[in-house]
């Protein structure tokens, strides 16, 4: 999902009793940027991250590049009341590498007061793990936040996804933690950039023989 607007949700009713009006809605959306230097295409990204939060309960980015300090100084401006878990890349020294990546979830008032949360980072700045679950119900969790025990039906867990640059072990992180998410509702979401290995990378205005040959 790219800079044209967020990728259209599953709209999720009951059994989650803890969904706003009996319905649970987020979006994925590859931002491209929201701490941008150019003030003019910085104000227009965030007024339509503000316009997208009158439709949906949970909102997952991806690129928000910029320190998470100033993502979430502008968030609190943007949206007061809103929970955000940002999680920037980070060099091999653990620096911040404010240009590239970073990914952000974000969650409506409704849902802070009507679930327990809990955010795991998997990759920094290109994995996230978030999971919502009703309040006051019987929940146990391991030591690594991320087997969790509990009603299937009081239970949603999202994975934020932005897959540039990731290694074997990398991926492989992410699906033990998809395995492990097995006892609730779970989604994987993002900007994924998945192609098989026969496909060739895609360049545009040059032709595609592997499709030309397929159409014949």
């Amino acid at each position: 999902m790219g800079s044209r607007g967020p990728s259209p949700s599953p709209v999720l009713s009951s059994p989650l009793s803890f969904a706003p009006q009996g319905n649970l809605k987020f979006c994925s959306w590859n931002c491209r940027g929201l701490a941008l230097s150019d003030k003019i295409k910085r104000g227009k990204t965030l007024r339509y991250l503000q316009s997208l939060s009158k439709g949906y309960h949970l909102m997952c980015l991806q690129e928000t590049h910029g320190y998470s300090e100033e993502i979430l100084v502008e968030i609190a401006i943007l949206l007061p009341l809103w929970l955000c878990f940002h999680s920037p890349v980070l060099l091999p020294d653990g620096i911040v590498a404010p240009g590239a990546g970073g990914v952000l979830i974000l969650v409506c008032p409704e849902l802070v007061l009507r679930t327990d949360l809990v955010h795991k980072i998997l990759i920094p700045g290109r994995c996230q793990m978030l999971r919502l679950v009703e309040k006051q119900s019987p929940q146990t969790a391991s030591g690594d936040g991320l087997s969790w025990n509990c009603d299937r039906a009081k239970a949603v867990t999202l994975l934020n996804v932005h897959n540039f640059g990731l290694t074997r072990n990398d991926v492989m992180v992410i699906g033990n933690c998809v395995e492990l998410c097995s006892v609730s509702i779970t989604f994987l979401v993002g900007d994924l950039n998945l192609r098989s290995v026969e496909d060739p990378p895609f360049r545009l205005g040059e032709s595609n023989s592997v499709t030309e040959h397929a159409s014949m």
